[in-house]
């Protein structure tokens, strides 16, 4: 039921029809009685037509479980994790997608610390859901539905607080919010800092969110920004973002790591000397980073286990290539526009451009092949795809590295080759994916 992130699917479909969302809905509140937690569940959403449905079906099957339930209304997956903490609330649902298309629509929950559901926690959900429904309680413990939609501006405020010494004014910014949920967040926190701001995809739209705009469609952005101006390019629910340098040129995950992490680095404020990546991190990115003497951690991908490994051995920035980087003494997950204001926060202090900082390390070629999938069989069990993978990785020994995985997210085996040379990467990763399309 669980993936990577939450539950996702086909709005109106499968897990995600109405009868289904509902006793999820009264499975979580069940779970909420038995935790030690307050008994009071927040609920957030991007704008995605299918919201007011999930919304609907989710309320109701924890109202019925005499769970209060705190709407806060449109706001980005970051903000509803804060405000999850502030509002008391013992969990946090957000109702999104994230970077997937507007027909698709999910839940994201989260504790009051912000951190994702532990896999038990999960597993407790999915079993209640998938059980007897039960009777709900008597009517006159039934729980009450309250909004608070300006709760928002504690976030905003503490995001404003966080750069409080930011000053912006004099700097054109272009934002690209997918039109999603950052919509109603980016433009105010960085007029607040004194930005001249212009907006691409910057409005709400249930049916057009993530179309050819955001943070998977970066270049339609790229193409609007001039000379000397920056780019932040948000995805639908606000929790990842790619910038767009000075030259026009698309900066991803690793390069906000490679700025963030030697900046604090040459400011003695990045203890142990560590960060977090992904096994999606380029491996161009871990070499300029140990020649800067730090250190890079790799775990699975998804900003739950960044977040877990930062936690537990102590350190405090973490990221991934798709733009969630993870500040952990502010938010135990992606924050896109948090994330925007810590690189810019780097390009006052340091008195130079994006362009200029991320020139200190060269990216090792890579390609990533999506291979759309049925279902997701163990791929150690397939004996061609594992003949095939053997030999790739006897190709590339020594030259590069082959990662396979499948998506949590999307119906896709994912095929990343790194290599010396664009070609060798691009005909193994070709090689490997013509594999297991015939095979999966």
């Amino acid at each position: 039921m669980f993936g990577t992130d939450g539950i996702r699917g086909r709005a109106n479909k499968g897990l995600l029809r109405p009868e289904s969302v509902l006793r999820i809905g009264r499975a979580i509140g069940h779970w909420l009685h038995d935790a030690p937690v307050p008994h009071r569940a927040l609920i957030a959403r991007d704008p995605r037509r299918s919201g007011d449905l999930l919304d609907a079906a989710l309320s109701a099957g924890m109202l019925s479980e005499g769970i209060e339930v705190v709407d806060v209304g449109m706001l980005p997956t970051p903000a509803a994790m804060f405000l999850t903490g502030t509002l008391d609330a013992g969990i946090g649902v957000m109702l999104s997608a994230s970077h997937n298309p507007a027909p698709d629509n999910g839940l994201k929950l989260f504790t009051p610390c912000g951190n994702k559901l532990s896999d038990s926690d999960q597993a407790k959900i999915e079993m209640l859901a998938q059980g007897p429904a039960g009777e709900g309680v008597d009517a006159q413990d039934l729980g009450l539905r309250r909004s608070e939609p300006a709760a928002l501006l504690d976030y905003l405020e503490a995001l404003c607080a966080r750069h409080s010494g930011l000053q912006l004014t004099g700097r054109r910014i272009w934002i690209d919010c997918a039109h999603g949920a950052t919509s109603v967040t980016a433009a105010e926190v960085l007029r607040r800092l004194g930005a001249e701001v212009k907006g691409f995809a910057d409005t709400p739209q249930p049916d057009a969110i993530n179309r050819g705009c955001g943070a998977t469609a970066p270049a339609a952005l790229a193409a609007r920004v001039q000379p000397g101006e920056l780019g932040l390019c948000f995805d639908g629910d606000g929790d990842r973002v790619m910038l767009i340098d000075e030259r026009g040129t698309v900066r991803d995950g690793d390069d906000v790591l490679y700025v963030i992490a030697t900046s604090r680095m040459l400011q003695q404020q990045l203890t142990p000397g560590r960060i977090v990546g992904t096994v999606m991190t380029n491996f161009g990115l871990e070499r300029a980073l140990q020649a800067a003497g730090i250190g890079l951690v790799r775990v699975p991908v998804g900003d739950r286990a960044i977040a877990a490994c930062l936690n537990s051995q102590g350190l405090t920035l973490g990221g991934e290539p798709s733009g969630h980087i993870i500040f952990p003494e502010f938010l135990a997950a992606g924050d896109g526009l948090l994330t925007a204001l810590e690189v810019l926060a780097v390009l006052e202090q340091r008195g130079t451009s994006l362009a200029e900082l991320t020139q200190g390390w060269q990216r090792s070629p890579q390609v990533l092949i999506n291979v759309p999938v049925g279902s997701q069989p163990d791929l150690t069990g397939i004996p061609a795809v594992c003949a095939v993978e053997s030999s790739v990785q006897a190709e590339l020994e020594g030259r590069g590295r082959l990662v396979l995985r499948y998506s949590g997210t999307e119906p896709l085996c994912r095929v990343m080759v790194e290599a010396e040379s664009d070609e060798l990467a691009q005909s193994q990763a070709e090689r490997m994916a013509a594999c297991l399309r015939e095979n999966l």
